[in-house]
């Protein structure tokens, strides 16, 4: 640990025969550097663990490479790679509503699970309580699974390929070849200067490359978007798969790495440091986020330096028809914040008499560009159609 501290440590032998009920380790510090978990990956033919307790901890002690360390087992379990999703998260009557593990089950890869279960209940959280408070039609609650479960697909497939792609390293470093001369003959090749050592160097540099899908993959884990009752899209010169195609990358590769952000209805709230206007002498307020200003349980409407006297008069007469807060907040100069680093501005994508409004969850789901003024009552003739009204 001296020489390479870090989270996760991946541990081999080649050198030794292996079972094949632990090809390789990886080692995670709980406690550094006294407590860890010890991952054992077996073979991916094998469908049941036989190994005994003294076989198992006589291949951690061979990976550690250190018998003399002592070691004491606090626990162990087996758990099984899962590549399964629901296909519905909510029955018929609208009364039963499903998250979390319970309709998505995949392997820890790309650190998908927690936040995808959390983001499930994020969703439907706030449609359950407007529901119950009667501030929606019970319509909206089958936006839920609409909304959610495309995207519990797509991350269970997304880990599960990334999974696929450590096994191709796997097999890339003979790591599923159980004896150590074949093993042997593989290490060989990456500094043979023959077409085999050729090949398997540029093997081993795509299936690393692959990977980045896992380490930098920020795409994966933020560009979601929703399509639902839910969202008002209406009002967009653009259908949704047709802004799709012009600002996503082209291939699965790119969208999986690049994180693209946009005021498009369904999108999330693109994320913007704002400055807090201070008017006596002192030191400057912390900065803080669009999604700072944006959600705990209401609806919130961005907009920009006169669009207070546009979208202030149709706000109050929505709540006044409906009862459902709608916060309106400026940003610019002169306003409620300050696009200190001119961010709101570049992703805006509405002019500064134009609004983006928010649900509580800090989704976008409608914006009016703001080239005219809208008409009367516009703002809660959207506001009725995404509650279900």
């Amino acid at each position: 640990m001296k020489t390479s501290p870090g989270l996760l440590h991946v541990l081999t032998r080649p050198d030794k025969p292996q079972p094949s009920f632990g090809i390789l380790g990886i080692a995670r510090f709980i406690k550094p550097w006294t407590e860890w978990v010890i991952v054992l990956i077996a073979h991916p033919t094998v469908t049941k663990i036989t190994a005994t307790e003294s076989e198992i901890m006589a291949r951690v002690h061979e990976l550690i490479g250190d018998p003399t360390i002592s070691i004491k087992l606090k626990n162990k379990s087996i758990w099984r790679t899962n590549e399964c999703y629901a296909e519905q998260y909510s029955n018929s009557l609208g009364n039963i509503h499903c998250l979390g593990d319970a309709v998505h089950r995949h392997p820890p890869h790309n650190g998908l699970g927690s936040n995808t279960g959390i983001q499930d209940a994020f969703n439907l959280a706030w449609k359950l309580a407007y529901t119950l408070k009667g501030l929606a039609s019970p319509n909206l609650l089958s936006t839920y699974d609409t909304e959610r479960q495309p995207v519990g697909r797509y991350i269970v497939t997304r880990a599960n390929d990334t999974a696929r792609l450590h096994l191709t390293l796997y097999k890339t470093l003979g790591l599923l070849s159980p004896d150590p001369q074949t093993k042997a003959h593989i290490e060989a090749e990456f500094s043979a200067d023959t077409p085999e050592g050729s090949a398997r160097r540029a093997a081993f540099r795509k299936a690393i490359r692959d990977l980045d899908e896992e380490r930098h993959g920020l795409g994966g884990e933020m560009n979601q978007w929703y399509s639902s009752q839910a969202i008002y899209g209406l009002d967009e010169p653009l259908s949704l798969s047709s802004t799709l195609s012009s600002i996503l990358p082209e291939t699965d590769h790119d969208r999986t790495l690049t994180h693209v952000s946009s005021t498009y209805p369904g999108f999330r709230l693109p994320h913007v440091w704002l400055g807090v206007p201070v008017h006596d002498p002192g030191p400057r307020a912390p900065l803080v986020s669009t999604r700072d200003i944006t959600g705990h349980g209401v609806f919130t409407l961005l907009t920009g330096i006169g669009g207070k006297a546009v979208w202030g008069p149709q706000a109050k007469k929505a709540i006044e028809a409906m009862g459902v807060e709608v916060k309106v907040v400026g940003i610019g100069w002169g306003q409620d914040y300050e696009d200190t680093f001119f961010g709101w501005f570049e992703k805006r994508e509405v002019e500064e008499k134009g609004a983006v409004l928010v649900r509580p969850d800090r989704t976008v789901c409608w914006r009016w560009k703001g080239v005219e003024l809208p008409k009367e009552g516009k703002l809660e003739e959207v506001m009725r159609s995404i509650l279900g009204f």
